[in-house]
């Protein structure tokens, strides 16, 4: 397999930063669909050749046995020559010869027949059966007194009871005429036995490619992951700790499905092995939505799906649990749990779709990038979930394309979140520039504060001799919802909404109206309008800088030139009623 690498750089101006994200955007909104949907069709017509015949001649390597297959099915546990007998008295039928079986509880029996020396120089062959999680195969070379064993293997045996040191089933052939019998069971799941037939020096050749290859894979994703959860903590951020946890989760399913994890992890635990990969779809699925509602901000641009979202979490949630309650039930009824399982990432998936649509509106950037990043993940995994339905032969593919599509998912998220710490360094370094004008500010509202307390109170003498005029304490909005003045910290606009941001709670209060309507309600001794979009209590401002203002708790709301005069007058006012109360 062959990728191409792309190289860019983060430049420090808004100019080239802006420039370079635009590149990557219209590149991926503009064709990622069109190679979607030729990958699709292209999986849907690979390999579908169901011929059955024998191995004459093999003119390119490795070869796909499957088409030169005859394969055979039964529900009951015969020995080789019990199996073979009935093949040669054709007192059994062969079924159809594609390599992915679906969903089954039966045993298979492939039959290979090398007609004659296979046209290379060297004297031994590899047949690699290339799926490492069959439960147990064995291969049988049909003599004149009967099957002989060659090999065997299991990813519910350990590891170091295999007949060729590997991660998938590999049996070292003479290169000469002969007749196999090979068993392959994996009952009660989805079954799918890719044969491939190899000279020897060449599939070790190729296995060295394959290592480096995913060795490389396997670092830059844990790399990644590591990288993404320090970001987390040094900027107070989820949303990177999550997508580091995913990162890392979905690097070892890989590991695990590839059969590298029980080669060199856990050789001598066939139990861990026979129950990681689901285990790690299940914690992989919560991850990916804590990363999804963090990254898209679900429950406030989209609260529907935020909940939907929810249910899911707690439905993966609940299989764990249960697992752990009733173990022996879950092993027995394998099929009906993935069926479940593969369910709640069908409804995970479409959630994903329409969270991002939803972010659009809001954030169309980053909603890009994640359709971008998530679609190629969701094609990969829905092809995956049609070969071990059997919709799709899995010798359309040297390498599992779930592996191809995480590859492609991590490096565009990765992207993604360097454009948002890029952003964050970007506020940060406004935030530094504004450093000393803040200071000069802050020095010299000391020293008007020092010359209002010197004058008389007028806003209390006013108050005083009106007695009668009192301020609303409360605003009740148009969901009914009641609101203490004193609590509102500022309020702002998206779209056809007002956020009512309060000191008392973590996230805003949601209302449908207009900011003119509310700020006829408002009293004008406590708010003032500091932009189009946004409302603040006064009683909040803690500094006015040239653009926005500081409110306490360090929160920083933008404000226009427009507002910028009033505001300061009223900021004025309030310090001084505040000295002279003192």
């Amino acid at each position: 397999m062959q990728g191409a690498l792309g190289l860019f750089e983060i430049s420090g101006h808004q100019t080239t930063f802006v420039v370079v994200r635009k590149v990557i955007f219209m590149a991926f909104s503009r064709k990622v669909w069109l190679v979607a949907m030729l990958f699709v069709l292209w999986c849907a017509h690979a390999n579908c050749a169901d011929d059955i015949r024998l191995l004459d001649d093999v003119s390119s390597w490795p070869t796909v046995l499957n088409s030169h297959t005859l394969v055979y099915a039964n529900d009951q546990n015969l020995s080789a020559a019990e199996m073979y007998k009935l093949i040669e008295n054709q007192e059994i039928e062969p079924i159809n010869n594609k390599a992915s079986q679906g969903f089954s509880n039966k045993l298979f029996w492939v039959l290979i027949r090398l007609s004659q020396p296979l046209p290379t120089a060297e004297d031994h062959l590899a047949l690699e059966l290339q799926n490492p999680h069959i439960d147990f195969t064995q291969l049988y070379k049909i003599t004149h007194t009967g099957p002989e064993l060659v090999g065997e293997g299991g990813d519910k045996i350990p590891f170091d009871k295999r007949s060729y040191n590997h991660r998938n089933f590999v049996f070292d052939l003479a290169n000469e005429p002969a007749t196999y019998l090979m068993l392959v069971d994996k009952r009660n799941a989805a079954v799918s036995f890719p044969l491939w037939l190899w000279p020897m020096k060449a599939f070790q050749d190729n296995e060295l490619r394959y290592s480096v290859f995913f060795g490389f894979l396997f670092g830059v994703i844990f790399i990644v992951g590591l990288v993404s959860i320090a970001l987390g903590f040094v900027t107070h951020q989820q949303t990177f700790s999550y997508y580091g946890l995913y990162a890392l989760l979905l690097n070892l399913y890989i590991i695990v499905s590839t059969g590298y994890a029980f080669q060199y992890i856990y050789p001598h635990s066939a139990s861990i092995n026979n129950y990681a990969r689901l285990l790690l779809v299940d914690f992989i699925a919560i991850a990916s939505i804590q990363f999804t509602t963090s990254f898209l901000n679900t429950a406030r641009i989209a609260p529907a799906i935020h909940r939907i979202f929810m249910v899911i979490r707690a439905a993966f949630v609940a299989l764990f649990v249960l697992w752990l309650l009733f173990f022996n039930f879950f092993d027995h009824h394998v099929m009906w749990v993935l069926n479940v399982v593969y369910t709640l990432l069908l409804f995970n998936f479409v959630c994903m779709f329409a969270a991002a649509v939803k972010a659009l509106n809001s954030n169309k950037s980053q909603a890009l990038l994640f359709v971008s990043a998530f679609g190629a993940l969701i094609l990969s995994s829905l092809v995956y979930i049609m070969v071990e339905y059997g919709l799709i032969e899995e010798t359309a593919f040297k390498i599992n394309p779930f592996i191809i599509g995480s590859a492609v998912e991590i490096l565009v998220l990765a992207i993604a979140l360097i454009f948002r710490f890029q952003t964050i360094l970007n506020e940060r370094h406004s935030l530094q520039n504004a450093f000393f004008e803040v200071a000069e500010l802050n020095d010299k509202i000391m020293l008007e504060n020092e010359s209002l307390r010197k004058l008389k109170r007028p806003a209390v003498q006013a108050v005083q001799a009106n007695p009668t005029e009192k301020l609303p304490e409360q605003l009740l909005l148009k969901n009914k919802t009641v609101l203490a003045l004193r609590s509102i910290i500022y309020i702002s606009v998206n779209a056809r909404y007002l956020e009512y941001y309060l000191a008392d709670k973590q996230n805003p209060v949601i209302d449908r109206n207009t900011l003119k309507e509310i700020i006829s309600l408002l009293p004008a001794e406590n708010f003032i309008q500091i932009h189009r979009a946004f409302v603040v209590n006064i009683n909040y401002i803690q500094k006015i800088k040239s653009n926005e203002v500081l409110l306490h708790g360090g929160l920083v709301v933008p404000m226009s030139r427009t507002y910028k005069e009033a505001v300061s007058t009223a900021f004025d006012r309030a310090q001084h009623v505040l000295s002279s109360l003192n």
